[in-house]
């Protein structure tokens, strides 16, 4: 009876590091500032680097106008 556990939790810990191997393999490998910037030209074109711009252009000139009315 021990020994029919003790297999089952050695197969179950084989199982589990099978899987862990498995996911580790899928993680997405680090990339720098250049890989980043080609990827983004990749999907949006030279668009892609300015999207978000206007939001940003606004929450900019809201402070600088409150400062200035200060």
């Amino acid at each position: 009876m021990a020994r029919e556990v003790a297999n089952s939790d050695q197969s179950s810990i084989t199982l589990l590091h099978d899987n862990m191997a498995k996911l580790d393999s899928l993680k997405p490998t680090p990339y720098g500032t250049i890989h980043a910037a080609q990827e983004v030209y990749r999907e949006a074109g030279i668009r892609g680097f300015w999207k978000g711009i206007i939001p940003t252009l606004i929450m900019v000139i809201s402070l600088l106008l409150l400062l200035v009315i200060y």
